[in-house]
């Protein structure tokens, strides 16, 4: 499965037709406000780390 989404992600035609959609900038976006918010699913003063694990897989996931 992982080497499916690789050859996937890998094809030009993918990225052409997903930076020309505006799908890409509303996931972007997301991105971005998730980042800058105060408000999280796990808070880093109370977590610490875990928190800003937190913030890089979500951001992940909303790019992928």
């Amino acid at each position: 499965m992982l080497r499916r989404i690789g050859t996937y992600l890998t094809r030009p035609q993918f990225w052409i037709f997903f930076i020309r959609s505006y799908y890409f900038f509303r996931i972007i976006f997301l991105a971005f406000i998730y980042i800058i918010l105060p408000l999280d699913l796990i808070p880093e003063r109370l977590f610490g780390v875990a928190g800003f694990i937190d913030d890089i897989l979500v951001f992940g996931f909303l790019i992928l």
